[in-house]
């Protein structure tokens, strides 16, 4: 009885997980965080015994994304129309479900095949550009891309989109650090004055043995400055 009630306690905790990251996961979708969204939706999908509800809602958001977006939709198509059938492996075993669960369901399914209709359509303009790149390629090489070509190529294309990021995050680290700085202030600027000057170090190759000692800066002799034995034994 004690096994029973752990299992139970174990099961009921591991949904209330599922059910917060999914919660937070719609939340900042409906904000408009696609990245984040995204992110939370292949964290749930890692889970094997994610429920069919919050698995559907997953590749719904992810069929927006810029990875496998016909296959998301489709599953997401899939699950929608699937989700009060009892099935292989289907996490629906024939309980009662409100009105409200139904109502929604249908919603996301309406939408789901919209989103699937626009996946298609952008991966068919997708294959027509790389087919056409892929034919004025060979036009001007007389060749194929070498398979290193096709990475370098694909790598490019992430590291700009990386770089945009970056950029954007600069900028807004900028701004971020310019209004947490304090109001200028005059009498801040008169502090360097009383600050000692200290002169830059001096190659060794400045050191010449001559006439005037160890060694002296300058290159005229009345800008020379002299220096004693003394002097540059300190300096060593």
């Amino acid at each position: 009885m004690a096994d029973n009630t752990g299992a139970e306690y174990q099961l009921n905790a591991r949904g209330t997980v599922f059910s917060q990251l999914h919660d937070r996961m719609c939340e900042v979708f409906e904000n408009g965080d696609q990245q984040e969204s995204e992110r939370l939706a292949r964290e749930l999908l890692g889970y094997a015994d994610l429920g069919d509800y919050h698995k559907a809602k997953c590749h719904f958001i992810l069929s927006l994304g810029s990875d496998e977006y016909v296959w998301h939709a489709e599953q997401a198509v899939e699950l929608y129309e699937n989700m009060f059938v009892v099935r292989p492996g289907s996490s629906h075993i024939g309980e009662t479900t409100s009105e409200a669960t139904v109502k929604s369901v249908k919603e996301h399914l309406a939408q789901a095949k919209k989103f699937l209709a626009k996946a298609k359509e952008d991966h068919a303009a997708v294959q027509e550009d790389y087919d056409r790149q892929w034919a004025e390629y060979i036009s001007y090489h007389g060749r194929d891309p070498t398979d290193e070509e096709l990475v370098d190529a694909h790598l490019e294309k992430r590291c700009a989109g990386a770089n945009v990021y970056a950029e954007q995050y600069a900028e807004k680290m900028e701004e971020y650090l310019q209004a947490s700085l304090p109001e200028d202030d005059p009498a801040a600027d008169d502090d360097e004055d009383d600050l000692p000057f200290i002169p830059p170090p001096t190659p060794p190759g400045s050191f010449q043995k001559d006439g005037k000692g160890l060694g002296y800066f300058g290159d005229d002799d009345d800008d020379a400055t002299t220096l004693t034995s003394s002097q540059a034994a300190e300096l060593k």
